[in-house]
């Protein structure tokens, strides 16, 4: 197992993602969840509903943990999601444009 490639709050690390987290978070949602197989215009507008939002960006953070052999659990998943979505989203968006151009293999499990 491994950890992410950037911190929770290494938003200004790649300011494209950093700022389209916090104007829309909601396009970051839809194309994390995209990358991940889903649906992107059903994943962004899930991310809008509250508590309903934080579980399906929950369940999205959770298979990036899973496809990409990061450390963590769904409960850890869900409080990122609950307090600092906007951190989420970007910490997830991160490690998927870093793992793909690495040309990373996708782990799964």
């Amino acid at each position: 197992m491994s950890a992410w490639s950037s911190g929770i709050c290494g938003c200004f690390e790649d300011m494209s993602i950093c700022a389209t987290s916090y104007f829309c978070p909601c396009i970051v949602a839809g194309k994390n969840a995209e990358a991940m197989g889903e649906s992107c215009l059903l994943y962004g507008c899930l991310s809008t509903m509250g508590c309903v939002g934080i579980f399906f960006g929950a369940k999205i953070r959770e298979r990036v943990r899973q496809i990409y052999a990061i450390e963590g659990s769904f409960g850890h998943d869900c409080l990122m999601h609950w307090f600092c979505p906007v951190c989420a989203y970007a910490q997830e968006a991160r490690e998927i444009k870093s793992r793909a151009l690495a040309g990373a293999t996708i782990v799964r499990s």
